[in-house]
């Protein structure tokens, strides 16, 4: 259940190793930058079209909006709205809801959830 594409590339130069009809997994650079700011995915947020980010503030968190730029999937760039010297606040999952569970499965016999039977 694997995407895979057909892709023929034609190296500059080419590795003594490298042999015809050989795989390989290729990361394309499409675009590159030095000394930018940049966050794991992780941290950022996005609704109704604005990404924000939790930092920490005099009296608690505080939800700013930033505006990003170039990602790998990972991490994106942040062009604007965040000090690289600010404190980042990420949300902290409690391991115990998570522990031994499958997002995919249903919730049967789960603690707290609707179990979709009948009960006797």
């Amino acid at each position: 259940n694997v995407t895979t594409y057909i892709v023929y590339v034609l190296p500059n130069e080419t590795p003594d190793y490298m042999r015809s009809g050989m795989t390989a997994n290729v990361i394309f650079n499409i675009e590159t930058k030095k000394d930018v700011l940049r966050l794991p995915n992780e941290v950022l947020k996005s609704e109704n079209g604005k990404t924000t980010v939790l930092t920490k503030g005099p009296q608690g968190q505080i939800s700013k909006e930033v505006e990003t730029g170039l990602s790998d999937g990972k991490f994106t760039e942040v062009v604007s709205g965040l000090d690289e010297k600010e404190i980042l606040l990420v949300k902290e999952i409690d391991s115990s809801e998570t522990k031994n569970s499958n997002p995919f499965a249903p919730n049967i016999g789960r603690k707290g959830k609707n179990s979709g039977g009948s009960k006797k």
